[in-house]
Formats: C-alpha cells, sequence, structure tokens
C-alpha cells in the first residue's frame, strides 16, 4: 500500500521504503534524505488513482480535505489539479520548478523530449471565450473543438 503523510508545517513525503520505491519509479516527487516530498497536485492523484493513504499524525485523510488546506493559498488547485491529472493519464510527468530545486544554471536534462510533430500555425474562424481567473477557455464550434484536441491537444 501506498503511504503519504502530512504536516501543515513540513509538506506532503512518504517515507516507508515501498511508498519510496514506487513513488520513484513512476516519477513522482523529490527524493531528499530517503523521502520522497510530493506537490499537492501529485498527492491528490495518488490519493484518487493510486489507492494512496494520506496520514496527517494518526488519521487517515481524503482528497478533499488535502485540498481544502491547499485550496486556500491557491484557489486554481483544482485548475491545476485537474491539468497534471490529464498530463499524467497521457503519460506525461510535470514538475514544478519548485520541486526541481537547483538554479536553472545548474539543472541537468532530467526528461525524455516529448515525440511531437510541428506544429503549422492554423487560421481559425471561431470564437473562443476565455475566463483568466479558471485557466481555460470555450470555444462552441464542436467540430474546430474535436479538431484542436485530437490534432494538437489543445
Amino acid at each position: 500500500m501506498l503511504v503519504i503523510q502530512f504536516e501543515p508545517k513540513k509538506g506532503i513525503w512518504a517515507e516507508d521504503k515501498d511508498s519510496v520505491e514506487k513513488l520513484k519509479k513512476n516519477f513522482f516527487g523529490t527524493e531528499r534524505n530517503g523521502k520522497v516530498f510530493l506537490d499537492i497536485e501529485e498527492a491528490l492523484y495518488i490519493i484518487t488513482f493510486m489507492n494512496g493513504k494520506c496520514m496527517f499524525r494518526e488519521e487517515e485523510m481524503g482528497f478533499n480535505e488535502l485540498a481544502s488546506y491547499y485550496a486556500e493559498k491557491n484557489p486554481r488547485l483544482f485548475i491545476q489539479y485537474n491539468a497534471f491529472r490529464d498530463w499524467r493519464d497521457r503519460g506525461l510527468v510535470l514538475k514544478s520548478m519548485e520541486s526541481l530545486g537547483e538554479p536553472p544554471a545548474k539543472r541537468k536534462k532530467r526528461w525524455k523530449q516529448y515525440p511531437s510533430k510541428k506544429l503549422k500555425p492554423l487560421k481559425l474562424e471561431c470564437r473562443a471565450h476565455w475566463y483568466p481567473g479558471s485557466m481555460f477557455s470555450v470555444i462552441e464550434d464542436e467540430e474546430t473543438g474535436k479538431m484542436l484536441f485530437k490534432d494538437y491537444w489543445i
């Protein structure tokens, strides 16, 4: 069983050997001193899709309990979590710049190049409604929306 720990001042981490190994194998978190520290989006994904347990002292925390603690500081948390989940489900690994921990000049290339084709500029005759506070837009033209999703993952 995958078990992660939560303490408000320390963050979210895994420390038991099995959990640490499973998280490292699946490219979750940042390892420090034998523990794997997680971003909130990673922890929520683990709870939801990997049958992970999040423990706060001796009590198990659910998705909403953990998310509500972080949502006070980040009102866009659920939007970021959905983007993280969507990319993970596509086989892509996202890392926040903060989780890399090193200055940009010292970072080594730690990722594989995503196999993408060259993007061809498009000129579309459609209208997109942008919701800046929620970081998404809506195109009501179903055919254009399907094409953008299928060909460009937009």
